[in-house]
């Protein structure tokens, strides 16, 4: 969820589509389909008050570093959600690609695999 709120707030803008598509795939995700809604607010209340411009980039490297402690490998999955996010609103600055590109480091990621899903979902939002 951490990186989810990442790809939203990453720019400092409140963009309402990529509140929407941060909705949509929570409301899709098994994971947080499992928790009650009172506990996924609480979630959301302890990142938002440990987020601030200035620390967004621990969050992000503390949600990646838990990433690699998880017995199923969901890395590719949180990425192409957090393009999904950024690209919703169908503009991409500089920071939002700095994230994405710090994002496919921090995660490991296959840089072939991480492009496929960039273009796919580039091509998805009909981002130039």
């Amino acid at each position: 969820m951490a990186l989810l709120l990442s790809a939203v707030w990453i720019d400092r803008k409140d963009d309402a589509r990529e509140i929407e598509a941060k909705r949509a795939l929570e409301k899709r995700s098994r994971t947080l389909a499992a928790l009650p809604p009172d506990q996924i607010k609480a979630i959301k209340e302890r990142l938002r008050a440990r987020t601030t411009p200035d620390r967004i980039d621990h969050l992000i490297e503390d949600a990646c570093n838990s990433l690699a402690a998880e017995k199923v490998d969901v890395r590719l999955s949180i990425f192409a959600h957090c393009v999904d996010i950024v690209f919703a609103d169908r503009r991409v600055d500089k920071l939002e690609k700095s994230f994405l590109t710090e994002l496919t480091k921090r995660l490991s990621l296959d840089e072939q695999e991480a492009a496929s899903i960039l273009r796919a979902l580039r091509d998805k939002n009909r981002i130039s």
